[in-house]
């Protein structure tokens, strides 16, 4: 078997020094260094080696480098490559064969080391390209989070969000350049502020607490009603609690929640377990916003909102594991599995899916 002409390799902010002899021998042979200009100026330039810093479609350029196969070829990477890294995307894209990895030492691992925190028992999440939104669901008293920022903005973000949300008094480190000589380790109360200096570079470890009145979402299917936006079309809690209970969500299944209303079936389905996905379609116009502000208060805007009675390109959707039919729209378009008034869709005991598809009117 050839030797792979790829190798991905993690680098700290303490640069080479953090690199293991591996990697470090890989880095020095290398012809071509791609990575962002962040991780180019932690390395020595060698004469014979180009080095190109990333710009445009990230995942176009991968392609593109594949596409060369170039022997010597490194791409650098912040610390350990598949913990929210450019690894995940270049698993996507290139063969196990073709490539070489070497990790550096996380940033989650550097900030549990300096909050003693367990790293079993602490929630890790992104917010780099991400809706701060999303760690709504991990804001349970006592609980442990650490947060990769997507900017110097993002404490500030996150602090309002705390106290919004009835936590302000939880403790918040935020955690600069960590392993680098410009380390900085700042701890404050979420009620009082991140101060102003924050770096780019930097992420949060949160210690959740919550004041009386905090907005937690309990870890249960068939939340109070009282949880949703809604202008009456809500599928109610016990219900929901049923629904949910039959519907029996997966790891990684796909909903579609028809004539979704306030869309509670639809993100009850995604609070389940993060790899969850769901559709919501709902023709009247008045209630998009509803269910996409749901969805942002819940922590789950990832949900995909369509404006439509029902599918009407079947093949263009993500197949679905289960299929939720909701409100007045099963009493007037579904008749023993089968629909009366919308043919696109056909004879649905036919329609292709990951698993079998269980039907709830």
């Amino acid at each position: 078997m050839p030797a792979p002409w790829l190798s991905l390799i993690g680098i700290g902010e303490d640069g080479m020094a953090g690199l293991t002899p591996p990697a470090r021998a890989r880095l020095e042979k290398a012809r071509q260094v791609y990575g962002a200009k962040r991780h180019l100026a932690l390395i020595p330039h060698m004469p014979q080696t180009d080095y190109v810093a990333w710009t445009g479609d990230l995942r176009q350029v991968l392609v593109d480098i594949r596409a060369r196969r170039q022997p010597g070829t490194v791409i650098l990477a912040s610390g350990d490559p598949f913990l929210f890294g450019i690894g995940t995307m270049m698993a996507e894209i290139y063969d196990k064969a073709e490539m070489d990895v070497f990790p550096a030492i996380s940033s989650v691992a550097l900030a549990c080391s300096i909050m003693r925190w367990s790293t079993q028992e602490t929630r890790v999440l992104s917010i780099c390209g991400r809706d701060p939104l999303l760690i709504q669901p991990h804001l349970q008293d006592d609980a442990r989070l650490l947060i990769l920022s997507a900017d110097r903005h993002s404490p500030a973000q996150i602090c309002a969000q705390l106290r919004e949300g009835g936590f302000g008094e939880s403790d918040v480190t935020v955690m600069e350049h960590l392993g680098g000589e410009k380390e900085r380790v700042q701890h404050f109360i979420a009620a009082s502020g991140p101060p102003d200096d924050i770096a780019p570079l930097n992420l949060l470890a949160v210690h959740i607490h919550a004041q009386p009145g905090a907005r937690i979402i309990p870890l249960c299917a068939g939340l109070e009603d009282g949880f949703y936006l809604t202008d009456g079309q809500l599928t109610k809690r016990e219900i929901r609690a049923v629904t949910l209970s039959s519907l029996a969500p997966q790891q990684g299944a796909c909903l579609w929640d028809i004539g979704a209303g306030s869309g509670s079936v639809a993100i009850e389905w995604m609070l389940r377990h993060p790899a969850n996905s769901a559709i919501a379609f709902e023709k009247n116009n008045s209630r998009l916003d509803i269910i996409a502000e749901n969805a942002r208060r819940m922590g789950v805007p990832s949900l995909r909102i369509l404006a439509a009675c029902l599918p009407d390109n079947v093949p263009a959707l993500p197949r679905p594991d289960a299929i939720f039919i909701g409100g007045a729209l099963a009493r007037r378009t579904c008749c023993n599995g089968r629909m009366t008034s919308c043919a696109p869709m056909g004879d649905w005991s036919a329609m292709p899916s990951r698993r079998k598809a269980k039907r709830l009117y």
